[in-house]
C-alpha cells in the first residue's frame, strides 16, 4: 500500500528530480515500485512500472496546495528535511557529490 502522504511526496520529488510533472496515479505506481525494490527484491531483480498519468489534470487537487493541507497532508516544500525523510533513502540526493 501507498498512503497519500507518500505519493504527494513522491510526485514532488520526481518533479523536482526527474523533471517529471506526474499525477497521483504515476506518483503511487513509482513510490511503490522503489519500496518494493529496496524492501522485496535481491541483486540483479528489475522492477518495471508504469507512469500512467500527467499531473496536468490534477492541478486543483493534488498538486494544490491548499486542498493537500486541507486533507490534513504535508506539503513537501514546506520542509525539505522532513520531506525527504518521508522517502526511500536512496532517493535522498541533498548530499551528492556533484
Amino acid at each position: 500500500r501507498v498512503s497519500d502522504q507518500e505519493a504527494v511526496d513522491m510526485a514532488h520529488w520526481l518533479l523536482k528530480e526527474e523533471g517529471l510533472f506526474v499525477g497521483s496515479s504515476s506518483a503511487m505506481n513509482v513510490f511503490g515500485s522503489v519500496k518494493v525494490a529496496t524492501e522485496s527484491m535481491g541483486p540483479g531483480s528489475c522492477v518495471v512500472t508504469v507512469v500512467c498519468d500527467g499531473g496536468q489534470r490534477h492541478l486543483t487537487r493534488f498538486w494544490n496546495r491548499d486542498f493537500v493541507k486541507e486533507w490534513g497532508l504535508e506539503w513537501p516544500e514546506d520542509n525539505v528535511d522532513k520531506w525527504m525523510s518521508r522517502l526511500p533513502a536512496c532517493l535522498d540526493r541533498r548530499y551528492e557529490k556533484v
